[in-house]
């Protein structure tokens, strides 16, 4: 990536925080509207036959994070001690899909977030049948004492494996199989996101600040793994030729 794209998309990422900020707050019932979308009074947040398949998809997509997750670990130090790519990817490859991980979701998302929001989720609300009131996004509440809905950790682990999707299509495979990985990429985080949201697991606004957090950390990592260090020793090596010789 080069710098002039990194900046842009950087700034792509400031428009898509100022407007989900402003959306939630200016009207935080867009939550209930949209939850109360997918659910049947007495009957809760059901899509019938559908809820068995979209969980079993769910399931598979979450086990392929924790394992991507996991193998990433691994890597880190086995390219360290190697001092060469494995799987064609680097020691800072491999560093930036972990610490976009364990930054992102394991801290941020499910330490900080998750623990401390106090958010009470769609179906326990008494919106929607449950005993808890609604809190809008960024108010911590009381109405959660762990796991709570704000913001979705799921949502979080999907955006980041989804990004490494994409990373990897562009070791490994043409143009053609980028493409074909780009929209894998974004089907998987399109489905986790929404199945947390019609299955009554987490409003909108939970999927929507998870994804914009796991992005915003994997853009300042790419920045400080990746991009930094390739320019410095890109622009070292340009002055190291240009220099007179002798």
């Amino acid at each position: 990536m080069r710098i002039e794209s990194y900046r842009g998309a950087g700034f792509w990422l400031l428009g898509a925080w100022a407007v989900a900020v402003c959306l939630f707050e200016a009207a935080p019932r867009l939550d209930l509207w949209v939850s109360g979308l997918f659910y049947t009074a007495g009957e809760g947040f059901t899509a019938g036959w559908l809820d068995a398949v979209l969980e079993f998809l769910r399931q598979r997509i979450w086990n392929l994070s924790v394992i991507l997750a996991l193998v990433s670990l691994v890597m880190v130090p086995v390219c360290a001690v190697l001092r060469k790519p494995v799987l064609r990817l680097g020691l800072r490859d491999w560093a930036w899909i972990t610490l976009s991980y364990f930054l992102g979701s394991v801290i941020l998302v499910n330490g900080l977030f998750k623990t401390y929001s106090g958010r009470a989720r769609p179906a326990s609300t008494v919106d929607f049948g449950g005993e808890h009131l609604f809190t809008p996004a960024w108010h911590f509440a009381d109405q959660c004492s762990r796991n709570c809905s704000f913001v979705s950790g799921e949502g979080s682990a999907v955006v980041i494996l989804s990004l490494a999707v994409w990373f990897v299509a562009k070791r490994w495979c043409g143009p053609r199989g980028q493409g074909w990985a780009t929209g894998i990429a974004w089907a998987l985080s399109v489905f986790v996101l929404a199945q947390r949201v019609v299955t009554g697991r987490h409003f909108l606004s939970d999927v929507t600040f998870a994804a914009l957090i796991s992005l915003t950390i994997a853009w300042a990592l790419w920045g400080m793994l990746k991009l930094g260090t390739d320019y410095r020793e890109g622009k070292a090596a340009a002055d190291k030729t240009d220099s007179p010789a002798g």
